[in-house]
């Protein structure tokens, strides 16, 4: 091997460099990475006489990495570009190992594609990604989706506007510096959160929940301290429905509207202690149930109440009136109708997303695999 190709791969979690005069350096970090971490290898691709291909389906965000071997006339130059982004010059002969790197960032991600070049011949190789579910797959059900490591804020920086992900525009603000949380990043499973300090909340005064069969609120959070009534998500303010807590005994409750019923578990949660909660109310059936770690931990029958439809005032950490939380969130959602299907699709995709699948049961459907 030449000496300007130096390639090291000890488990997969070595280094391949190429000298800067080789290459492009703008784009050094995505080609020949100086750390191999997660990477998927495909052996015994190879350039030849004919171009070859190779597809292989990701799963979730991964990096994947092709190690070639150069075969043909052994004119030492590559020429490797990525969908067009970028192009890189490195010098190789036959028989010399080399890497094509593809990086499937979003799990939205349907392909990407990079093309080997070698004098007289061309190899393509893509990378393809399942659709992996999230909130918005749910559909106009969805009324809102709160996730914070989208805001994509500094460490520390106040969260001036919570932007609504379901692309219905619910977004959430306040005007009072003093009352907004803090964005922190790198928390939750390497991802952001927001802090309220007990004094916090973002809202808007225009919420349209939609026409639904039900009502349901979710969330991953965590309570690092007691309060009044501690609310974590309200539609309608103090005359509406909530997702809170009693004071200083922390039992989670679900408060449909006007306060006509009121879902309670009498276990109180621990501070310190992240969770995934979603309380629901079906319409149709005429229940109401709380969720936590996606198992039913309280439930009400014969609940004599509907489906709210006015467009109203919707709040993050606190309502009109006071009776903030004091803790994190690191994503939360609204819906007018939540099946049991998407309920748990929704507390499986907050599993796998925050790394909690911990705290599932072991008869969840997702415990082990992401919806």
């Amino acid at each position: 091997m030449p000496a300007n190709i130096t390639h090291h791969t000890p488990a997969l979690g070595g280094s391949s460099t190429i000298p800067k005069s080789s290459y492009n350096e703008p784009h050094d970090h995505t080609f020949f990475p100086a750390a191999i971490g997660n990477f998927t290898s495909q052996t015994g691709v190879v350039t030849g006489a004919a171009a070859t291909s190779n597809t292989v389906t990701l799963s979730g965000e991964t990096d994947l990495v092709w190690p070639i071997t150069v075969r043909g006339d052994g004119t030492p130059t590559l020429q490797i570009n990525e969908t067009g982004d970028w192009l890189t010059h490195a010098n190789a002969v036959n028989g010399d190992t080399i890497r094509v790197r593809l990086t499937a960032s979003s799990s939205k991600l349907t392909a990407r594609t990079a093309t080997l070049y070698i004098p007289g011949d061309t190899a393509t190789f893509t990378a393809t990604t399942a659709d992996v579910w999230e909130p918005d797959d749910m559909g106009s059900v969805l009324r809102a989706w709160y996730p914070m490591e989208p805001l994509a804020l500094s460490n520390n920086a106040a969260i001036a506007t919570l932007t609504d992900a379901s692309g219905i525009g619910h977004d959430l603000t306040n005007a009072t510096s003093g009352e907004r949380p803090t964005y922190k990043t790198a928390v939750l499973n390497g991802l952001a959160v927001a802090e309220f300090d007990g004094g916090d909340r973002l809202f808007t005064t225009s919420f349209n929940p939609g026409t639904g069969t039900g009502f349901a609120l979710g969330a991953v959070y965590k309570l690092t301290a007691n309060g009044s009534y501690p609310m974590t998500l309200v539609y309608k303010s103090n005359t509406g429905w909530e997702m809170r807590h009693q004071g200083a005994t922390r039992q989670p409750e679900f408060v449909l509207a006007n306060g006509a019923t009121v879902v309670t578990d009498g276990t109180a949660l621990a501070t310190d202690t992240w969770l995934i909660r979603v309380d629901v109310f079906d319409d149709t059936g005429n229940t109401a149930g709380v969720y936590i770690n996606g198992v039913k931990v309280e439930e009400a029958t014969g609940v004599s109440s509907s489906s709210p439809t006015a467009t109203e005032n919707f709040y993050i950490g606190g309502r009109s009136d006071g009776f903030y939380m004091t803790g994190q969130i690191a994503d939360a959602v609204m819906c007018n109708t939540l099946s049991s299907t998407n309920r748990e699709k929704l507390e499986g995709y907050w599993a796998h997303r925050f790394g909690l699948t911990g705290l599932l049961d072991a008869g969840h459907p997702y415990k082990s695999v992401a919806p």
